[in-house]
């Protein structure tokens, strides 16, 4: 389609890309001013000590002849950094505390994590997968409808996200509206790993949220570094990071692709990979409990229905919340993020950590240690 979404002939070459004029710098005032602040902050990594010091001496040099430094001090230089219009997404925040009953307690204690006051940063992740829809590096790379492959006996092949089959029934849903007909899908994948920052943060935790979309090829995950960007940080406020997003999974919006087309786009939750302390968390089962299916720990060898969100309001109803953690492994005070996303359900959409449950946790903890 064109920008506007109006369908256009097949064949037609896309419109041509609106290159920025060579002496456009942004919020630098020359191409210098743009590579000091790129040595500065990136190659170097200078202190901002450093920085005041580096810039007091240039400004003292500069006076005698009536100039002055290409910036006041690091709060000047971090200034133009954040204002720079072509690159990376900005990072917002937002603060949020704990707001249900607090517990009784014997010593007078309560845990410090209710009472405290957490504070989540993340970047708009609509501004993200535009980023990521319209870069030109994944042109020839890059899937626009899911497919199915099969190789010369008729065996069912699979390598890229968009050959399986989840794509598959995802793009059978949307074609059902037709509203939606005829949009492109885009599968959101979604990563978390709790994480340890001792430099400058007093050996504080943190959980990173990565985020990518299914129709990139997997060799360009791999090789490619914008290929799978950091959402932001915190995640237990998945659901407010993502809400952004709410309105483009039933109405689709216009963007540009790598091929420099535009098409009409729906977005949907795909894979959460986490490892398996996380995916209980996410899907608000009992640790010891499998998140994608019924079986108790003790019963793995029997054959036991898959756990879905639907399953899981049906028990809600007609069992209390002791109930539900002995006998069905549900956490049931607990709303996983994907409830208010339509076709998302966070049973079907939890993926393994290959390297912690695979690698590390089947191989070098139970092989080799």
């Amino acid at each position: 389609c064109d920008k506007n979404g109006n369908f256009i002939p097949a064949n037609t070459p896309p419109s041509p890309r609106q290159d920025p004029a060579p002496t456009d710098w942004g919020s630098y005032e020359s191409r210098t001013h743009f590579e000091l602040a790129e040595f500065l902050y990136t190659d170097s990594q200078m202190s901002a000590g450093n920085i005041d010091k580096l810039f007091k001496i240039w400004g003292s040099h500069s006076a005698s002849s009536g100039g002055e430094a290409p910036f006041a001090n690091h709060k000047d230089l971090y200034a133009a950094i954040d204002s720079t219009t072509v690159g990376d997404v900005p990072w917002e925040s937002f603060k949020m505390k704990y707001s249900g009953a607090l517990p009784d307690s014997e010593e007078g204690k309560i845990p410090s994590w209710m009472e405290d006051e957490h504070e989540v940063w993340f970047r708009n992740p609509h501004q993200l997968l535009q980023n990521l829809l319209s870069n030109t590096d994944f042109d020839n790379e890059f899937d626009y409808t899911p497919f199915q492959e099969y190789d010369e006996s008729g065996n069912h092949r699979y390598q890229d996200f968009m050959s399986g089959n989840w794509a598959w029934r995802q793009a059978d849903e949307i074609t059902k509206d037709e509203a939606t007909h005829g949009a492109m899908f885009v599968p959101i994948i979604l990563g978390s790993d709790k994480t340890t920052v001792s430099v400058a943060t007093g050996h504080n935790e943190y959980w990173p949220i990565y985020l990518s979309i299914g129709n990139i090829r997997n060799n360009v995950c791999r090789a490619h570094r914008d290929g799978m960007v950091l959402l932001g940080f915190l995640p237990i406020a998945k659901g407010t990071m993502l809400l952004p997003l709410q309105a483009s999974f039933t109405t689709p919006e216009i963007n540009r692709c790598p091929d420099s087309h535009f098409r009409r786009t729906i977005y949907g939750a795909g894979p959460y990979i986490a490892d398996y302390p996380e995916q209980c968390m996410l899907t608000a089962v009992v640790q010891g409990w499998c998140p994608k299916c019924m079986a108790p720990s003790h019963e793995l060898e029997q054959e036991a229905p898959s756990r879905t969100q639907k399953l899981t309001n049906e028990l809600a109803e007609f069992h209390e919340l002791g109930q539900l953690w002995a006998r069905f492994g549900i956490i049931g005070d607990i709303v996983p993020f994907t409830a208010d996303f339509p076709r998302a359900d966070i049973n079907e959409s939890i993926s393994p950590d290959i390297l912690h449950q695979l690698i590390k946790g089947g191989f070098k903890d139970h092989i080799v240690t």
